[in-house]
């Protein structure tokens, strides 16, 4: 680590002494201000007397820097062969990263967190080629009012492709934009394929989602229309909801319960029954959000029905309700039942339970093969006894993050965000500097997501729909 530490020093050196060579109008511009900034120049070269206009300066290194042109398209330049690079316009864009709603950081928490945007920002204009991951970066600028990410989605949203018009839809809903709150006139003036101009996006983007052809978009559409609350999309989404195909019905009942609709609680508890996962989890879900005397006494009717992890989902329930009898079930889970007993332990540790929290730290502390499935136990583990009150749990986090894998970065990034502690903020800090984008975008997501509430709420609502 130290010898990293050391090469990346000389690196950053050796691209500051070089570009220090290079005339930069106007004066007091430097390249260190311009990378990243998504400020446009023009690079003359050496000798020739050329120009290359309308570039973006992404990338500094020690012999040369990298610039994107109008299509996205990226192009080393060396310093030895620039003879000028022009600001146009004549000064530099800020970098800054101003969100619209923040908690109160201090400086180190504030610094991760305009990275966290500059990193966004990069992706943004880097990924013309990875839709998904655009759609993702715009959103995170969107936070902060970016004109560019904005206009880009509202295209995109009025594409005229179910499955695109979806993704962006949810990226504005993301960002907080009211475009998606349904009968909200369209902004732009050209609407695109997908409508006319002025005609709300929602319900046209939902109402077609929920009428295609293909599965994953109707269940996308599903999500998309609970997340925004469209009352137009109700007697479909009642339909998809007693469909047998878990991949439409679990979705479905998600977003009604986001949007309140009690009517949904007999199916709930018929999911619950079932042996397929997903619909298991999305009742689990609705039902504990639904909480109330009622639905605790109709699940503990259903308890000598269930039988291993059916009736567990049930315990599930009644303990996250605070119910006296789930508490007991739960502890008996624990101490009598193996192959329940580690997810057990981990709902009684949030809660503080020591022999649960004994439980995980005995576990934690097992040399163990590193899969994908033990890494994933370490994380919820962490989380549990971070939730607990034991901190020695973001440890753990930090040391699944040193492996490198980029599925097991992705779940310690979704824990951060369930966690919410500003403190966990640095833990953000390695993969935002992935050269994995898709990490470093989650990574961005997750830091941003500790500085503004609002979006981590709307965040912890997506993902709840899916």
């Amino acid at each position: 680590m130290r010898t990293m530490t050391i090469v990346g020093i000389l690196v950053l050196a050796a691209a500051a002494a070089l570009g220090q060579q290079v005339r930069i109008t106007p004066a007091g511009a430097t390249l260190e201000t311009l990378a990243g900034s998504g400020t446009l120049v023009t690079v003359v070269i050496e000798g020739l007397g050329a120009e290359d206009p309308n570039l973006r300066i992404v990338e500094l290194f020690p012999d040369f820097l990298v610039a994107l042109d109008e299509n996205n398209e990226r192009t080393p330049y060396l310093y030895s062969s620039i003879q000028e690079i022009r600001v146009q316009g004549g000064q530099v864009e800020k970098k800054t990263f101003e969100l619209a709603h923040t908690r109160m950081l201090r400086g180190p928490e504030l610094e991760i967190v305009q990275r966290a945007g500059a990193r966004a920002r990069a992706i943004f204009h880097e990924s013309a080629a990875d839709q998904t991951l655009r759609i993702n970066a715009a959103a995170l600028l969107l936070l902060a009012g970016d004109a560019e990410a904005r206009e880009y989605l509202l295209r995109l949203a009025r594409s005229g492709d179910s499955a695109t018009e979806i993704e962006a839809a949810i990226a504005l809903y993301l960002a907080g934009d009211p475009a998606v709150r349904p009968g909200t006139p369209y902004p732009l003036a050209a609407s695109g394929a997908g409508g006319k101009a002025g005609d709300p996006l929602i319900p046209d983007i939902t109402r077609r989602g929920l009428e295609h052809s293909r599965r994953d978009v109707r269940g996308r559409a599903a999500a998309l229309a609970g997340l925004v609350n469209d009352e137009a999309s109700l007697l479909t989404l009642r339909r998809m909801a007693s469909d047998r195909l878990a991949e439409l019905c679990a979705p479905a009942a998600r977003a009604l319960v986001h949007m309140e609709q009690r009517d949904v609680i007999p199916r709930l508890l018929e999911l619950i029954m079932e042996r397929d996962k997903a619909k298991g989890e999305a009742a689990i879900y609705g039902l504990t959000k639904f909480g109330d005397a009622d639905i605790v006494s109709r699940v503990k009717a259903q308890l000598p029905l269930g039988t291993g992890e059916v009736q567990f989902r049930l315990v599930r329930v009644l303990f996250a309700l605070g119910d006296p009898e789930g508490r007991t079930l739960m502890v008996q889970t624990l101490q009598d039942i193996p192959t329940l007993a580690h997810l057990a332990a981990l709902y009684l540790a949030e809660q503080g339970d020591m022999d649960a929290k004994v439980y995980l730290q005995r576990r934690l502390d097992k040399r163990e093969d590193l899969t994908e499935e033990n890494m994933e136990y370490r994380a919820n583990a962490a989380s549990a006894l971070i939730l607990g009150g034991d901190h020695t749990g973001a440890t753990v986090l930090a040391e699944l993050l040193r492996q490198d894998n980029e599925t097991i970065t992705s779940k310690v990034c979704a824990a951060i965000v369930d966690l919410g502690r500003v403190s966990l903020l640095t833990l953000t800090q390695p993969p935002l500097e992935s050269g994995k984008q898709k990490v470093a975008i989650e990574a961005a997501a997750a830091a941003i997501s500790l500085a503004d509430q609002d979006f981590r709420e709307r965040l912890l609502r997506y993902r709840a729909a899916l």
